[in-house]
């Protein structure tokens, strides 16, 4: 983290983001420089610009991360990019590349596209962005309860990951491609059939087939 920015103008500054479940926002936190004044508003925003929650920031410190609850949790979808921001009035924190290559916690990871790290005049959506800085806006979050099946099958949904078939001895059945079509709510998968996604055998060359899946 660099020494605190110091140049009398007022920003509101914001990181892209994104999960791989889907959860929900609790609060929103900055990075307060020592040399920073007046009152604060986190928001939260769609990646087209929808301001989806707002929080102010009250009883704050002299400097360090300060908390803001949302009056509402605030539901989010998994792979789907989400901005958190918050103003500043006369200084702020930054640093510069922080958010060049991609930062993760847990479920929840920063955009590396080059253009994160964004900004704008305070209370509109952030924009603009300067050498992929990192300007310390954070989430609290709570991942939902979903299951192992429904995050698997929401990750191949999204593209994300392939599907792989086993049989109920552990053996592999076939590495199922965007060949599939998925509809939730119709049928079911198949008897004596298992659906699992193991991190250690993603990489494998396994032979592709082509099927359809229907999900209950």
């Amino acid at each position: 983290m660099q020494p605190a920015v110091i140049d009398g103008q007022a920003y509101e500054l914001g990181m892209k983001f994104q999960s791989t479940q889907a959860g929900t926002i609790n609060a929103i936190r900055f990075y307060k420089s020592s040399s920073e004044t007046g009152t604060h508003t986190g928001r939260m925003w769609s990646s087209a610009g929808t301001q989806l929650a707002s929080a102010v920031f009250t009883n704050e410190t002299g400097s360090g991360w300060q908390n803001a609850s949302l009056a509402s949790p605030l539901s989010i979808s998994a792979y789907t990019v989400y901005v958190v921001s918050a103003n500043s009035n006369m200084a702020y924190v930054a640093t510069t590349n922080g958010l060049a290559s991609s930062l993760s916690n847990g479920p929840i990871s920063t955009l590396a596209d080059g253009a994160n790290g964004v900004y704008s005049a305070p209370g509109a959506f952030p924009t603009q962005s300067y050498q992929s800085s990192n300007y310390f806006r954070d989430i609290v979050f709570t991942p939902g309860t979903t299951s192992v099946m429904s995050r698997s099958l929401n990750a191949f949904a999204a593209g994300h990951v392939p599907l792989i078939l086993y049989d109920l001895h552990g053996r592999r059945v076939c590495q199922l491609t965007n060949a599939i079509e998925l509809k939730k709510g119709r049928g079911n998968i198949g008897k004596g059939v298992l659906l699992a996604i193991p991190e250690n055998r993603a990489s494998e060359n396994i032979r592709s087939c082509r099927a359809k899946l229907i999900v209950r």
